[in-house]
């Protein structure tokens, strides 16, 4: 029998499976991705945030600014003095004020002290209000560095 000759219809194919609606698997991802993003986003720029108004990072730059000051007119009392107030006014933005404040001379120098575990930082007491005082003056700042790159308030610790 010749199967050529009969009078069938051509074979049906069934249609090509579309892409929509998605299964639920793929909306699942499609939330999971989204929140994933949303997720990276908030605390990549909240950490952002936090590094970028860091007081130690602003203090930092004004330090390598007295330095290069420093360079320039080579006085050691007004490096003193400077560094002093740069290190008092980063203290007052990290401690409490009652705590910082009030202190001066040796009470200052200690805190100083303590807080950095160096005696470097104990020539502030006296220098700039010498007309010429003598101290290392690379010691200071590299002292000075040292308390304001680890310098953290009491609610940071």
């Amino acid at each position: 029998m010749d199967f050529s000759q009969l009078p069938l219809r051509p074979m049906q194919q069934p249609e090509m499976i579309g892409w929509w609606p998605l299964a639920p698997g793929w909306w699942l991802l499609i939330l999971l991705s989204i929140g994933l993003f949303i997720a990276v986003v908030w605390f990549g720029y909240n950490y952002l945030k936090k590094i970028r108004n860091n007081p130690n990072r602003w203090a930092l730059q004004e330090l390598n600014a007295i330095q290069s000051n420093y360079q320039q007119h080579q006085n050691k009392r007004l490096l003193a003095e400077e560094c002093n107030a740069l290190l008092k006014r980063l203290a007052l933005t990290l401690y409490s004020r009652q705590d910082v404040a009030a202190l001066n001379g040796t009470a200052w120098t200690d805190f100083l002290a303590k807080q950095s575990r160096s005696d470097t930082l104990t020539v502030l007491a006296v220098a700039p209000y010498q007309a010429s005082p003598e101290y290392d003056a690379e010691a200071l700042l590299s002292a000075c560095k040292g308390w304001l790159t680890n310098a953290r308030g009491p609610a940071d610790v």
